[in-house]
């Protein structure tokens, strides 16, 4: 009895056959769900079906052949009739995106001519693969950086980026100082590809401003104080290249020492959800493919640093959870790593102004985003058992305290 191990998991195998010209494999694909190409609804109401024939990879010198269920479903929500999307094979391909790639490398050890032959595919279709194979290859990633009243530590962040062992990318630098230090430091680093505009504060409004002027494919949000290890970016360019399942990556905040910077981090690489998202983002370790941003919303401007309200803070997780809620997928990798410095604990009034606007903004996320009651009652209580464990230490204390009114405002506001 044939028995073929595919080695496709978004597929399982209903029919196999050997035939004359080959082994044919009958596939469909294992969800039974599927996102709005125009909404991002998830539905499985199936409009129609119908099969289409796509080449993959030999199996004992013999061709490969899959017949694949190709589902069109009709949207819920929008009521739009869309086709199945599939990770191993692009939009109208009548061949796996790994066959794609094998014959990429065929062609570049030989002539398309001889290729074409011995695997009877036609010239112009070979032609027209690996130039879209070589393009495809080439992805270009747009960091979004806002600043404000930083010289050294913007310098730092470009001299990283000069580094990078992968060069394919563009620098939004959004200026909210009154003066023109940013453009001499920009002017210095012409190396940089850098577009260089004008903001009023607001790290949210930064942001948004930056993202109507990317061209890459994926965008990421570097502070302007951080710094990229050398591959940082290669890194991320791997990942996307490897994996169609996610559509965010974020990676750990460590300092200069390679302590744990920022937040308390997750040891262990895992796919983020609304429960531990806390504790695996934050905005300069976030990576997010630009093709998404059409279905979500932008930065929330009421939320985070210099966006003139309580709400100090959460931007990034507004804007993540925004994602998820639209059944996209990210990944959070634990030995991905962006340097930036730890805050100095200093408990004086600028400290306490941070701990109420941070709490505010932190508990607006909460509200916005339907955390439940006993989450939200939990996040109340957490700073004031700080208070407790803290009575003896009146500063560290008031901290908390700060903490407690920020989150308390958060909620009534």
């Amino acid at each position: 009895m044939l028995s073929i191990s595919l080695g496709l998991p978004e597929f399982q195998i209903v029919k196999q056959e050997l035939l004359s010209y080959g082994y044919v494999i009958h596939v469909e694909k294992t969800e039974t769900q599927e996102r709005c190409h125009h909404c991002g609804f998830p539905t499985s109401s199936v409009h129609d079906r119908r099969t289409r024939k796509v080449r993959d990879l030999a199996i004992f010198h013999h061709s490969v052949y899959l017949f694949v269920e190709v589902k069109r479903y009709r949207c819920l929500n929008c009521f739009q009739v869309f086709s199945s999307s599939f990770e191993s094979i692009s939009p109208n391909q009548h061949y796996t995106n790994r066959f794609c790639e094998h014959l990429y490398e065929l062609c570049d050890g030989s002539t398309i001519q001889e290729v074409s032959r011995k695997h009877h595919i036609p010239y112009t279709t070979l032609e027209r693969m690996k130039f879209n194979q070589k393009k495809g290859s080439i992805m270009k990633i747009s960091l979004i950086v806002a600043t404000k009243n930083r010289v050294k530590e913007l310098e730092k962040l470009f001299d990283s980026l000069l580094k990078q062992s992968y060069k394919n990318f563009e620098v939004i630098v959004v200026d909210q100082n009154e003066d023109d230090r940013v453009v001499k430091i920009c002017n210095k680093y012409s190396d940089l590809d850098i577009i260089l505009v004008k903001s009023k504060p607001g790290l949210s409004r930064a942001r948004n401003i930056g993202l109507q002027l990317v061209t890459g494919d994926i965008i990421g949000f570097p502070d302007d104080d951080c710094i990229y290890n050398n591959d940082t970016l290669e890194y991320v360019k791997n990942f996307f290249s490897n994996s169609n399942k996610y559509v965010f990556l974020t990676g750990r905040s460590v300092d200069e020492q390679s302590k744990t910077s920022g937040a308390n981090f997750l040891t262990k690489s895992q796919e983020i959800n609304k429960k531990n998202i806390w504790k695996t983002a934050i905005s300069y370790t976030i990576f997010v493919k630009r093709e998404i941003l059409t279905n979500i919303p932008l930065f929330d401007e009421s939320l985070g640093v210099g966006s003139g309200t309580i709400f100090g803070s959460g931007e990034e997780t507004d804007f993540l959870l925004n994602i998820i809620k639209k059944s996209y997928k990210g990944y959070y990798d634990a030995n991905f790593t962006i340097i930036h410095p730890n805050q100095v604990k200093l408990y004086n009034k600028k400290a306490y102004k941070r701990a109420l606007l941070y709490g505010a903004g932190y508990m607006k996320v909460l509200k916005k985003h339907q955390y439940g009651g006993l989450y939200i009652i939990n996040s109340l209580l957490r700073p004031l058992f700080a208070i407790l464990i803290y009575c003896l230490r009146p500063k560290k204390a008031l901290f908390y305290l700060y903490s407690f009114i920020g989150r308390f405002k958060g909620l009534v506001s």
